[in-house]
């Protein structure tokens, strides 16, 4: 394997791994997962309402609430959340 070869190969490798761990989950994974909120973590200040494209989520109160048959459990909402107060729990089977 050619040193390009190779490097494209690695960056694939971290990029999928990165975006993984970032909270992109593939179609499989978001049937097999739930996005929930960790009330004692969210201050409510709306960042996640700007990464969810489903419009899933709202504030009430000062808190964040997930709309669930709107939320498509993908996880774009974790990333922006600094706080942690965005979880993706494994689904019982």
């Amino acid at each position: 394997m050619d040193r390009k070869s190779f490097i494209r190969q690695s960056v694939g490798i971290l990029l999928f791994g990165s975006l993984s761990y970032m909270g992109f989950a593939s179609p499989s994974e978001q049937r097999k997962q739930t996005c929930v909120i960790i009330e004692k973590n969210c201050n409510g200040c709306g960042q996640c309402l700007k990464a969810c494209k489903e419009k899933a989520l709202k504030i009430e109160g000062k808190l964040a609430v997930i709309d669930s048959s709107k939320c498509k459990n993908c996880g774009d909402c974790l990333r922006f959340c600094r706080r942690k107060a965005i979880s993706l729990i494994e689904n019982k089977k």
